[in-house]
């Protein structure tokens, strides 16, 4: 009887193991192909809830947070940010990814609706609309490519500030001033770099100390009313 009931659970697990090895076989590799994708808040509130194509993928993303690189199989998406202190809400255009891309995507803005859409409010005064436009909030993809060899390390400087213009300047940078939505870029820069920003009558020094070719983002936006900035570092040999 053991003989049989033995020989009986071995014709199971054979079979098994060999249906295991057939679904194994028949599951979908990993697309090399997908696109890479880094998500930042910078916006000017202190927190979001963020849907992508109506799945609540970041219910609770802090400002000045960011996701890692990861794998995005889809072409086009369509993202909606909500403010979780109000609970106005903006939402994004369609935006399309090219298969084997990378990028980042920035959103900023404070979801004030006293500007028009497409840009941040701007630091001159200006009269209110006759009627309130869609809660001010900007999606902003930055495309990383590969780089040539030997080419210089470049700083993108993104001032994401509502109705505060940004100075800037560095010992490798003339002093310059960015208003509010611009991205001025800055190429050639060592390594450390030093840089100081003023905005809302703050002083800022930074320090880019990272010994590796690696180009970077520094985004300016506004943390209980003051300037605070985060520094993203792209893929490197990223252009």
């Amino acid at each position: 009887m053991c003989a049989r009931l033995n020989k009986f659970l071995l014709a199971v697990a054979l079979l098994l193991g060999a249906s295991l090895s057939a679904v194994h076989a028949q599951a979908p590799e990993a697309n090399p192909a997908a696109a890479a994708l880094r998500i930042v808040n910078a916006t000017s509130v202190s927190a979001i809830s963020l849907s992508l194509d109506g799945a609540n993928d970041y219910p609770d993303f802090p400002q000045g947070q960011y996701t890692g690189m990861f794998p995005f199989a889809g072409s086009a998406v369509k993202y909606a940010a909500v403010n979780l202190a109000n609970g106005l809400k903006a939402e994004s255009d369609t935006i399309r990814y090219a298969a084997g891309s990378q990028q980042t995507l920035i959103i900023v803005g404070d979801f004030s609706t006293d500007c028009p859409p497409g840009e941040l409010p701007s630091s001159r005064p200006s009269a209110p609309p006759e009627k309130p436009y869609e809660p001010n909030v900007l999606f902003k993809v930055f495309q990383h490519g590969v780089a040539p060899q030997g080419r210089t390390i470049r700083v993108q400087v993104y001032n994401a500030m509502p109705r505060v213009a940004l100075e800037f300047s560095g010992k490798t940078a003339e002093r310059q001033t960015i208003v509010p939505g611009q991205v001025v870029t800055l190429m050639g820069q060592p390594r450390p770099a030093f840089y100081q920003a003023v905005a809302g009558g703050e002083t800022l020094n930074l320090t880019l100390s990272q010994t590796d070719v690696e180009n970077q983002i520094v985004v300016f936006f506004l943390k209980g009313g003051k300037p605070a900035y985060e520094i993203i570092s792209e893929p490197r040999f990223a252009y």
